[in-house]
Order: C-alpha cells, then sequence, then structure tokens
C-alpha cells in the first residue's frame, strides 16, 4: 500500500471514456487510482479507482489512514496514479520548497499525477513521496468544482 516512487513531476491529460466496470468510474475532484489486491475481490488485480471528491485532502494522510480503499471490497490499495476530474485544483508539495501548481478539468479532460514511468522532460531528479514516511515532503491537493456557464437570455 502507499504511493512509493509515485512521480509528483509526472502530468499527463487523457479523456474520460464510458466503461462497463462500477470499480473504474472516475467522479468530480480528487480520484485515486491503482490496483486491488483483494484475493476475493471482483475488482482483483484490476484497475480501481477511490473517489475522494471535492475539498482539501491531505494525500499522506489519506494513505496511512486507509481512505484509499477499492469501492468492491473496501481493502486499501496501492496509489499508482492520481486523477483530477471535472474540477480546478491546487496542488501544493510541501518540503523545504513548496511548490503549487493549479489545474482545470473541463468536459471529459482527467489530468493524472503521478504516472510511473519516464517523464516527458526526461528530468531525472524527479519529486517522489514515500508511503509511510512524511518527512520527505506532504502532498496537499484541494479541488473545487467548475463554475458552470450560466446562460442568459437576451
Amino acid at each position: 500500500m502507499g504511493k512509493k516512487g509515485l512521480n509528483l513531476n509526472s502530468v499527463s491529460r487523457t479523456e474520460a471514456i464510458e466503461g462497463d466496470t462500477d470499480y473504474m468510474i472516475v467522479e468530480p475532484g480528487l480520484n485515486y487510482l491503482g490496483f486491488c489486491k483483494g484475493e476475493k475481490c471482483v475488482a482483483s488485480n484490476k484497475s480501481v479507482v477511490c473517489r475522494r471528491g471535492h475539498g482539501s485532502h491531505m494525500v499522506n494522510e489519506d494513505v496511512t489512514h486507509d481512505k484509499v480503499l477499492c469501492p468492491k471490497c473496501h481493502l486499501p490499495f496501492e496509489v499508482a496514479e492520481i486523477a483530477l476530474y471535472r474540477c480546478k485544483a491546487k496542488v501544493t508539495i510541501h518540503d523545504h520548497q513548496s511548490t503549487t501548481d493549479a489545474y482545470e478539468c473541463k468536459g471529459k479532460e482527467v489530468v493524472k499525477l503521478g504516472a510511473r514511468g519516464e517523464l516527458k522532460d526526461g528530468n531525472s531528479n524527479a519529486k517522489k513521496v514515500s508511503s509511510r514516511n512524511s518527512a520527505d515532503c506532504l502532498l496537499e491537493i484541494t479541488t473545487k468544482p467548475l463554475q458552470e456557464d450560466k446562460c442568459t437570455i437576451c
């Protein structure tokens, strides 16, 4: 379980697609993506989503306090990526030099943070967060709903 090796400098944008499984549905706000390891779970060894929604979330605390759960068997799973959907988000990495990035996801766009693998910019000094050690850095994500365009009648 945890975020070990989660690359916080890796950001990708993709489009949400309709699926046929209720355990892979992202909802507006913050979502954790990973794989269920519950042996008896219908989602065992499959991609799952833990939906956290809008608000302010300390990712390290969510992981260490077992709030990242498979939606089917309710067992904790290791976070592989963080997905932001239909929201405005502020992502703050708290360490000796805190940094904040802002994202906006409209329509079917999904912003994924922390994808494992190669960085787009080739940066090998990516910030990583340990699953149980918050001494390296703390990751705070605050999301709020997008303001929908108001239609006015002329």
